[in-house]
């Protein structure tokens, strides 16, 4: 059994942070006959959980709900959390990497091109795009599609890059106009369009006016995309949808 103090010294945590974590229902220690607070192996043990947790990124409200649940499995838990951390130890071993070869470079040791510059950064963009939608698309466009929208990314030039950057940012313009002008059909809805498939073509190898279509739907549909267009404008996500739906001829 350990004290608050020695248990914070075990784990380099301040006696105040094992405060907070059990004011948030997170730790539970035990209670002495004279009100002292032990944490024994149960408490260890859960405290080790959270922490792994907390280090992957998961807000603490959620890793509350993880380790309350009644069919926990700390042993799967622990597997889990080795797999994620290797997977984030490989992802920052990319972007270190591309940083040693751009301080080599900017010394004049060692040439770099601009498309090794943000390699690392494409294949992070890759993983999250797959880690947050990637069973979605993979069942509605197909492995094929996405592995060569993957390939085109990762082959994107500096300028390219730029440009879907610039792109996105005038969709983002161009669709807060048309959601104060409160038409679908006009002028600047044609320009939100024609942006919109420009950015797309960023990623996609082939254009297709059904799909395109049904990215509007699945905008509106998907509180993730709803959330991203809503926090551009009020109304956004609807919005495009509409514009897609109207321009977008097979």
């Amino acid at each position: 059994m350990y004290s608050i103090k020695e248990m914070a010294d075990l784990c380099g945590l301040s006696t105040r942070a094992l405060q907070h974590f059990e004011q948030k229902g997170l730790l539970r220690p035990q209670r002495l006959g004279n009100g002292y607070r032990a944490y024994g192996e149960q408490e260890v043990a859960r405290l080790q959980h959270l922490l792994f947790y907390r280090e992957l990124g998961l807000p603490l409200q959620d890793i509350k709900g993880i380790l309350d649940r009644q069919d926990f499995d700390s042993k799967a838990a622990l597997q889990n959390h080795l797999v994620q951390l290797k997977e984030k130890a490989a992802r920052m071993e990319r972007l270190i990497n591309t940083l040693e070869k751009t301080i080599a470079h900017e010394e004049g040791r060692k040439a770099m091109n601009d498309k090794e510059k943000f390699e690392g950064f494409k294949k992070e963009q890759i993983r999250q795009n797959e880690e947050r939608y990637g069973k979605e698309i993979r069942e509605k466009y197909g492995d094929q599609a996405i592995d060569e929208s993957n390939a085109k990314l990762m082959g994107q030039s500096k300028a390219d890059h730029e440009r879907s950057l610039a792109l996105a940012l005038q969709v983002n313009d161009l669709l807060k106009q048309v959601v104060a002008e409160k038409n679908s059909t006009g002028e600047t809805a044609r320009q939100l369009y024609q942006a919109h498939k420009d950015w797309l073509m960023c990623y996609w190898t082939k254009y297709n006016a059904q799909a395109h279509a049904a990215l509007g739907q699945m905008y509106v549909d998907d509180e993730r995309f709803s959330k991203y267009y809503e926090d551009v404008v009020p109304g956004g996500a609807v919005a495009l949808r509409d514009v897609l739906a109207a321009f977008c001829e097979p």
